[in-house]
């Protein structure tokens, strides 16, 4: 009787094994399709999306995109739903990776364009600084006070009716901060998206497009999970060990009773 009581222990046993191995592959699966349908809506978006910007209260201008993110050889097959910069962007990525694929390893890549830094100034910009005693030679430089222009400039001859007027650039600098960031967007239905961002403390700065590329395993429930996501990423991790342990244990103690 203990003995037909321990093999039908054994066979229940057995039989919870499979069944959770069977739920376990099914959840797996599940989250594996769920992960890439919600991996392409977030694709969708970044193809569509154009740069958004926003002004802090002091006055500077954060400029962000929505990033690319997926493997980058299938990124690059879909060439019908790249713009021209997107396609620069990810072949300036795979040229990257060839040449430095015993080094590093590229997770995260961004390509800023800028279009025209001076764009219809009618402040006056500069002052005479310099001017020799025949008017042939003035050094002018910037009366700018915010600093975000310096320049030093010279010409000769400006005021002469007998040679042609000369105009030399001595120095010309747009000083400028750039800060980049890189995202997570704080929406969960749409399972986080990235973003790039970019802060130019210099207003001159406008940036013309922004692309950026990710990688797909870079995902917020991994990178910064929340308490919730913190238990399931660690039975995630551990949940087969310790049921196979407790089943083996289980086991082990019914056969002892044999």
């Amino acid at each position: 009787m203990t003995s037909q009581l321990n093999t039908y222990r054994i066979t229940i046993l057995s039989f919870v094994l499979l069944v959770f191995f069977g739920i376990q592959f099914h959840l797996n699966r599940t989250e594996s399709l769920t992960n890439k349908y919600e991996l392409e809506l977030k694709l969708q978006e970044a193809f569509r999306d154009s740069i958004r910007s926003y002004q802090f209260k002091n006055g500077l201008i954060l400029q962000e995109k929505k990033s690319l993110q997926g493997k980058l050889k299938k990124l690059q097959s879909r060439q019908a739903d790249l713009t021209t910069e997107q396609q620069s962007l990810l072949t300036t990525v795979k040229r990257l990776q060839k040449e430095q694929k015993k080094q590093k390893l590229i997770f995260a890549a961004a390509q800023i364009q800028y279009k025209k830094l001076i764009d219809s100034m009618n402040t006056q910009m500069g002052v005479l600084q310099q001017q020799d005693s025949k008017n042939l030679q003035m050094v002018f430089t910037n009366a700018n006070s915010d600093g975000h222009i310096k320049f030093e400039i010279e010409t000769e001859h400006l005021l002469s009716n007998r040679n042609h007027p000369k105009l030399y650039i001595k120095s010309l600098d747009f000083p400028n901060t750039q800060t980049v960031t890189f995202n997570f967007d704080k929406n969960q239905r749409k399972d986080y998206p990235i973003s790039f961002s970019i802060i130019n403390s210099n207003p001159y700065f406008k940036a013309h497009s922004i692309e950026s590329y990710v990688i797909p395993n870079i995902e917020k429930k991994i990178v910064d999970p929340n308490a919730s996501q913190k238990i399931k990423n660690w039975f995630k991790r551990n949940g087969n060990q310790l049921l196979v342990g407790a089943l083996s244990f289980a086991t082990g103690v019914t056969i002892s009773n044999f």
